[in-house]
């Protein structure tokens, strides 16, 4: 898996990693910011550990990117979760 110079690049560079942070929330994608991610792994593994410590964003609404209800929230899923979820939607 590759590793990237800080979280723009890798979003720059892998589809995947960018779908799965534009279906988080603006709070999410800061913390994950914050937090130095540099790989797709990385960021599936601190999105879920956010939402696994009961972390809530009270700005946790519906995107324009976002089929609301149809699928959970990226941070809500595994990695194979996600991937699967993707290809239904």
């Amino acid at each position: 898996m590759n590793e990237y110079k800080d979280i723009s690049e890798l979003l720059e560079s892998d589809s995947r990693a960018m779908a799965f942070y534009n279906s988080l929330s603006l709070p999410m994608q800061r913390r994950l910011h914050r937090k130095g991610v540099r790989d797709l792994k990385s960021l599936y593994a601190c999105a879920s550990s956010e939402n696994a410590a009961g972390i809530t964003d009270p700005m946790n609404t519906a995107s324009a990117n976002e089929m609301t209800g149809s699928v959970p929230s990226g941070g809500d899923l595994s990695l194979d979760e996600w991937e699967n979820a993707k290809d239904i939607s």
